[in-house]
C-alpha cells in the first residue's frame, strides 16, 4: 500500500511517497520505505525501516501516521530537514 505526501524543504514544496512493503502482525512490525523528491525529481531523502507498533491489530493508517511523524523528525547532520508533512488527497 502506498500514500503520496508533500513536505516543505528549504521553503519549497517537495513530493514523496510512503510505501508499506510488508506487515507482520504476530510480531507487531511493519517494513516501510519513504522517499521525498524536489519538484525536478531530484531525491532529497529517504529511508527503509522496520517499525514496531506495540499491538497486533494495528491499521495501515496508524503505520502511515507513525512514518509521517518520523519524516518530520528526519535530520541531515543536526538539521531537521522537512516540515509541514501532509498526505495528498
Amino acid at each position: 500500500m502506498k500514500k503520496k505526501i508533500r513536505a516543505l524543504f528549504d521553503g519549497s514544496t517537495c513530493v514523496g511517497i510512503i510505501e508499506i512493503i510488508n506487515t507482520n502482525r504476530p510480531n507487531k512490525t511493519a517494513y516501510v520505505s519513504w522517499s521525498i523528491f524536489k519538484a525536478e525529481g531530484k531525491p532529497i531523502g529517504g529511508l527503509i525501516n522496520n517499525y514496531f507498533l506495540g499491538n497486533e491489530d494495528f491499521s495501515d493508517e496508524e503505520v502511515f501516521d507513525l512514518v509521517k511523524d518520523q519524516i518530520q523528525k528526519y535530520r541531515i547532520g543536526r538539521k531537521r530537514v522537512f516540515s509541514n508533512v501532509e498526505f495528498e488527497p
